[in-house]
């Protein structure tokens, strides 16, 4: 599995999880500059679809810049209205 869920998450598979993966820029390790250049990194690894994508409403929402509940809640309702497009529902 390889599954895009937006421009800054996806999903991957292996034989025991399901993987979260966020997007990252890389950088220079002589440097410590930023290099342009983006990657994925693990950020969680779930035993289920369903508890991988509640993980990624929870990271999303952990990483949000809302500055009030309303504005939280409509992040959290957005996040729920993607997954469950994306799932078909």
């Amino acid at each position: 599995m390889n599954v895009q869920i937006n421009e800054d998450y996806r999903l991957i598979s292996d034989k025991h999880n399901v993987i979260l993966q966020e997007k990252y820029e890389k950088v220079d390790n002589e440097t410590k500059e930023k290099t342009g250049e983006y990657g994925f990194k693990d950020v969680g690894y779930y035993p289920t679809l369903e508890m991988d994508l509640k993980g990624f409403v929870k990271k999303a929402t952990l990483n949000s810049k809302a500055t009030n509940l309303r504005e939280l809640l409509e992040e959290i309702k957005s996040v729920k209205q993607l997954i469950s497009e994306l799932s078909g529902n």
